[in-house]
């Protein structure tokens, strides 16, 4: 699969475990504003452009677990 096809995939199931009420998203603990559709194109606009920028100073990957 390529990067982008990686990340929507990512992204897809993001969306639907949003919608089940299975997760919910934060960040410095406090959980996002807004519906579903805008904080998975908040995520969006934060993802890492291409896997170079995700490798770079990620924690196995997680770049959303990092200050970048």
């Amino acid at each position: 699969m390529s990067y982008e096809d990686k990340k929507a995939y990512f992204l897809e199931l993001l969306h639907r475990l949003m919608l089940e009420g299975k997760i919910k998203l934060a960040s410095r603990g406090k959980f996002l504003e807004g519906g579903i559709a805008e904080q998975i194109a908040l995520y969006r606009e934060r993802f890492p452009k291409n896997q170079q920028k995700m490798d770079a100073d990620a924690f196995d990957g997680c770049w959303f677990l990092t200050e970048e």
